[in-house]
């Protein structure tokens, strides 16, 4: 993937059989935003999810509930 400039892409080294991962990937992104976005700009989140939780441990469903209890406007697009 190419980035369209020196450091745009954050690489995170994270192990993919860490079940903990996706979790600490979802706080990098709201860290992330917050570092980039000044005081006032608005933060939104766009989210693909089918929106049924797969229950405890659903990181997708998580991310959308932290994006709302940021107060960020949530779009959930739904696949078909």
């Amino acid at each position: 993937m190419d980035a369209l400039a020196p450091g745009d892409l954050i690489e995170l080294a994270l192990d993919p059989d860490d079940e903990a991962t996706y979790t600490q990937a979802n706080e990098e992104i709201f860290r992330q935003s917050d570092a980039l976005a000044s005081a006032d700009e608005e933060r939104l989140a766009l989210v693909v999810w089918n929106g049924e939780s797969r229950g405890q441990g659903d990181v997708t469903e998580a991310f959308v509930n932290g994006s709302k209890q940021r107060n960020w406007p949530t779009c959930v697009f739904r696949p078909r």
